[in-house]
């Protein structure tokens, strides 16, 4: 067991190398990718070797920037969550003015439609009723 945790200690404290082929194109266009470049198209064999250091200072920088971006994400979900809710708010305050006002518009119709009927009845008051059969009688006394 100590054996392998030592052999696998060893190797990780090599550094790492990563396999990058540069491809030159027919028109002169250059390309790096990590798997061999086409029989047609001339190709050159890079070898990178990393240093740890730089590694995990790269890897610390990258663990910040990521940090660094997922709290400015988390801050503008915020902002627009607050935003789609005022907007939210303010239209029910919109709907609910405007069924304020229909209300008010009905009322003043039915305030305005008793008002008529009271007028109509007071008129039919004051005027004398007219039954054909008493207005007859009413001619031949004269």
């Amino acid at each position: 067991m100590r054996l392998l945790f030592t052999i696998l200690l060893v190797m990780l404290q090599q550094p790492a190398a990563a396999e990058v082929f540069k491809c030159l194109g027919t028109q002169g266009t250059v390309s790096y990718q990590s798997t061999p470049c086409g029989a047609q198209i001339k190709q050159q064999r890079l070898e990178i070797n990393a240093d740890p250091a730089v590694e995990a200072a790269a890897k610390t920088k990258l663990d910040e920037v990521r940090g660094e971006y997922d709290s400015r994400k988390a801050s503008q979900l915020a902002a627009e969550n607050l935003a789609a809710e005022q907007n939210y708010k303010a239209e029910k305050l919109e709907v609910d003015r405007r069924k304020v006002l229909a209300l008010q518009e009905l009322a003043a119709a039915k305030r305005h439609q008793t008002q008529l009927i009271r007028h109509e009845r007071r008129h039919q008051r004051k005027q004398p009723r007219h039954n054909s059969k008493y207005a007859a009688r009413s001619v031949w006394r004269k």
